[in-house]
C-alpha cells in the first residue's frame, strides 16, 4: 500500500503555485494531480528507513543512523515568474529615483572645462541632457514614476510566494526572495557518499578597453578612443625599442552558473525478513520514492500553451555545502539484476475528495541504481560556504 504520498486532483496548493495573474486565470482542471504527504511531517528519510545498505540496523543501536553522511533536500514549487522576481529584487535593492538624482547631481558638478579633447565633449553632451534644472528634474521624475508604476503592477498580481528562509545571519540577507516559492511539504534525507569534497573555480579577465560598453555608448566611445590611442603609442614605441607591453588590471568575472554535485544510491528490492516484515515490501517503498522524484521533476501542463515548471530544492550537507536554490538537472534510474512484473499502488484522491488505492503493473528489478545530479541556481560565495558550517539542519522525527 502506498504510504508516503497520495496524488490529489484538487489540493489546496493547486491554485497557489503560480504567481502570475495571467496564469491564475487559467483553469487547473486539466493539470495532473499533485502529490501530498500522507505522513504529517512529509519527511522521507532514505538513510534510515530504506534498504540501501546490507548493514543491519536496529532500534537499540542508532550508531549507524547517526553516522551516515546525508544530504537534506527540501522541496518547493516555483510560484513566481523569474522576470517579476528580478524586477522586485532590483526595485527593493536600489531606489532608481534616488539614483537618478545622484547621477544628475554628479553630472551637474563635472568640471568639463578641465577635461581635454573628446572626453570633454562626451561629458558636455551628457551634462547637457540633465544640465538645467527643468530637464534634470524631468529626467529623474520620469524614472521614479516608471518604477512606482511597475511596483503597482507587481502588487496587483497578488503573489503568494515567498523566498526560501535564509536564516537569521545578516550575511545571508542578500539571498532573500531571489525566487518566489511555495513548499511542497516533502523533505528528503539521502545517503551522501561523494568523493569530491569541494572545488572552487575563479575567472579574471578583460582590460575594459575592448571598444565599448553595451548600453552605454558615450562611456564606451571614450574607452574605445583610449584603446586606439594606446595602440598607436604601442606601434611607435615598439618601433624604437626592443620590447613594449603593458599589464592591464583585470576585472573579476562573477560566475553565472552555480556548482553541482552528483550522488548515487542503490535501493535493494529483494525480500529481507528483518526489514520487510517490519516495514512492508521494500520494492513498494523504493518505487514510491523513485516515482515521486521523477514526477516532481517534470513540468505540469495547464493547457496547450502554459505549464508549471518542475520543483526546486534547498540542499544542505552540513559543513560542506548549502545550495539555497537548486534543481535536479539529471536523475537516472538503472535496473540491476533480474526483473519481474509486480504490482505497485498509489492513493489517488479525485476532485470530490474520494480516495482510491489504485494498483499498476511495472517492472521491478532486484535493485535500483539512482544517480542524481544536483545543480545550484546560485554561484558559490563566502556567504553560502560559511552558511554550510553555521546552519543547523533540523528534522522532525518520523
Amino acid at each position: 500500500m502506498s504510504s508516503y504520498f497520495k496524488l490529489n486532483s484538487s489540493p489546496e496548493v493547486k491554485d497557489k503555485i503560480t504567481g502570475s495573474a495571467l496564469i491564475n486565470n487559467i483553469s487547473t482542471s486539466t493539470m495532473a494531480p499533485l502529490p501530498e504527504p500522507t505522513i504529517g511531517s512529509g519527511i522521507i528519510n532514505v538513510s534510515k528507513s530504506f534498504k540501501w545498505t546490507k548493514t543491519q540496523r536496529n532500534n537499540q543501536n542508532d550508531y549507524l543512523d547517526s553516522n551516515i553522511p546525508v544530504i537534506h533536500l527540501k522541496e518547493y514549487y516555483v510560484t513566481q515568474p523569474g522576470f517579476l522576481s528580478n524586477v522586485q529584487n532590483i526595485y527593493n535593492s536600489i531606489s532608481l529615483k534616488v539614483a537618478a538624482g545622484a547621477v544628475g547631481a554628479a553630472i551637474d558638478g563635472l568640471p568639463t572645462d578641465s577635461i581635454a579633447g573628446k572626453a570633454g565633449k562626451i561629458f558636455s553632451k551628457l551634462k547637457g541632457l540633465v544640465g538645467n534644472p527643468e530637464q534634470s528634474e524631468a529626467f529623474k521624475d520620469s524614472i521614479g514614476q516608471n518604477m512606482e508604476d511597475l511596483e503597482s503592477i507587481i502588487n496587483k498580481t497578488n503573489l503568494i510566494s515567498k523566498g526560501i528562509d535564509t536564516g537569521s545571519n545578516s550575511y545571508m540577507k542578500s539571498y532573500e526572495n531571489i525566487y518566489g516559492v511555495y513548499p511542497t511539504k516533502f523533505k528528503y534525507i539521502m545517503p551522501y557518499f561523494v568523493g569530491e569534497w569541494k572545488e572552487v573555480q575563479n575567472k579574471w579577465g578583460g582590460d575594459d578597453l575592448g571598444g565599448g560598453i553595451q548600453g552605454a555608448p558615450l562611456v564606451g566611445g571614450l574607452l574605445g578612443s583610449a584603446k586606439k590611442t594606446l595602440s598607436m603609442f604601442s606601434d611607435v614605441a615598439s618601433t624604437f625599442s626592443t620590447g613594449f607591453g603593458m599589464d592591464f588590471a583585470k576585472s573579476y568575472s562573477y560566475a553565472a552558473a552555480g556548482p553541482e554535485s552528483t550522488f548515487e544510491l542503490i535501493l535493494d528490492n529483494t525480500y529481507d525478513s528483518h526489514h520487510d516484515n517490519s516495514t512492508g515490501n521494500s520494492y513498494q517503498h523504493n518505487w514510491e520514492l523513485i516515482f515521486l522524484l521523477l514526477y516532481q521533476n517534470l513540468p505540469n501542463r495547464r493547457n496547450k500553451l502554459f505549464f508549471d515548471p518542475p520543483v526546486i530544492y534547498k540542499a544542505q550537507v552540513p559543513g560542506v555545502l548549502t545550495y539555497l536554490y537548486s534543481y535536479i538537472s539529471s536523475i537516472n534510474v538503472q535496473s540491476i539484476g533480474n526483473r519481474q512484473p509486480k504490482d505497485v499502488s498509489i492513493n489517488i484522491q479525485d476532485e470530490n475528495g474520494s480516495l482510491e488505492l489504485k494498483q499498476f503493473k511495472t517492472l521491478i528489478p532486484e535493485a535500483f541504481r539512482v544517480t542524481i545530479k544536483l545543480k545550484s541556481l546560485l554561484p558559490e560565495s563566502k556567504n553560502l560556504f560559511l552558511d554550510s558550517l553555521d546552519n543547523k539542519v533540523t528534522v522532525t522525527k518520523q
